[in-house]
């Protein structure tokens, strides 16, 4: 991931929850309520036009297509999650997000995407 540490400009993309990447690039909601994680995707890569029938998980596909290609180690992470949930298909929202914790411990809070 790119970082810059100068007064100009603080970071090259946006900085996103990384909660919020992993629930749109897995298609599982796992800490946010409803389709926040999705939402933030949305608004934070373009400008986003009501949901209405479309929603904002399909509106977040496209922009997650690229964070898979661009980001391995994001792509990497959403396999083991989609790993987890297929290996225990009744797993509870907390459950998962317990084992889901140390993913983002190792990818950080938040992480600074340009797509």
């Amino acid at each position: 991931m790119e970082i810059s540490n100068t007064k100009i400009s603080p970071n090259f993309g946006v900085k996103i929850k990384t909660a919020s990447v992993l629930e749109a690039t897995t298609r599982k909601i796992i800490y946010n309520t409803g389709v926040d994680g999705f939402k933030e995707i949305c608004f934070a890569f373009g400008k986003t036009n009501f949901p209405g029938h479309l929603g904002y998980a399909k509106q977040a596909q496209p922009f997650v297509k690229k964070i898979l290609d661009k980001y391995p180690n994001i792509a990497q992470a959403a396999e083991q999650i989609n790993k987890i949930i297929k290996d225990n298909p009744e797993i509870t929202k907390s459950e998962l997000a317990k084992q889901v914790q140390p993913i983002i411990d190792k990818l950080g809070e938040t992480i600074d995407i340009t797509i």
